[in-house]
């Protein structure tokens, strides 16, 4: 069903699943609270509500450079509720730039050309570009992802009931270095009241936002 866009508050859950520290380190290795490398067919991936509004692109692009911030954003079409208008963030902070794909150190003067793809737009699914590119540890990218616009029935049952609360309370943010290939699940930070995950980038490869089923819970 559409979305209503004020919902009945829910009580404010933000939910670490690793300290904020840990997370600057820590892109790209399995999540120590799941040791979870799982197939496409063992997870529920978040889909976008019927009733969502349309993204304002699918393709986004922007220069990153040493010494300043930059950003992309992709966002809903049509949405005046600033609470409700994004979709995908992703910043690159201005000391995070580190290494070139082909190895080379990022020095002052240097541009890098970073594309993030919607890979499909009625799911939370995204690919960044390009690959190789690395961000500093002590001062990684950040992604954020905001999910108030999925579809609450995530088993598709065609009902909302406690199987599909269950899945959202382990929604989390995975990563898949290939095509085919295993996901992992990464260190990241749910809110549940916001209905966002923010995670800490070091480099690129594909991300959704998924879940187990409800019956593999993973705590």
């Amino acid at each position: 069903m559409m979305k209503q866009l004020m919902r009945a508050p829910r009580i404010l859950t933000l939910i670490f699943l690793l300290a904020a520290p840990a997370l600057a380190g820590c892109e790209g290795v399995i999540d120590p609270g799941t040791g979870s490398r799982l197939s496409e067919d063992q997870l529920i991936f978040a889909r976008a509500d019927p009733g969502a509004p349309p993204l304002d692109a699918l393709v986004v692009s922007f220069w990153a450079k040493p010494g300043q911030t930059r950003s992309a954003a992709i966002r809903y079409v049509g949405v005046t509720n600033p609470k409700y208008v994004l979709c995908m963030e992703f910043v690159v902070p201005a000391g995070a730039l580190l290494q070139h794909p082909d190895g080379r150190r990022v020095e002052a003067g240097d541009s890098v050309r970073i594309t993030v793809r919607a890979l499909d737009p009625e799911a939370f699914r995204f690919e960044f570009e390009p690959s190789g590119l690395r961000f500093a540890p002590d001062q990684p990218a950040r992604l954020r992802i905001s999910y108030w616009w999925a579809d609450r029935d995530y088993n598709g049952d065609g009902k909302e009931d406690g199987d599909d609360r269950k899945i959202e309370e382990n929604l989390g943010l995975w990563r898949q270095e290939r095509p085919g290939e295993l996901w992992n699940r990464v260190v990241a930070e749910r809110n549940e009241s916001d209905y966002e995950i923010r995670a800490n980038i070091l480099g690129f490869t594909r991300y959704a936002v998924a879940s187990t089923r409800s019956s593999d819970r993973i705590d």
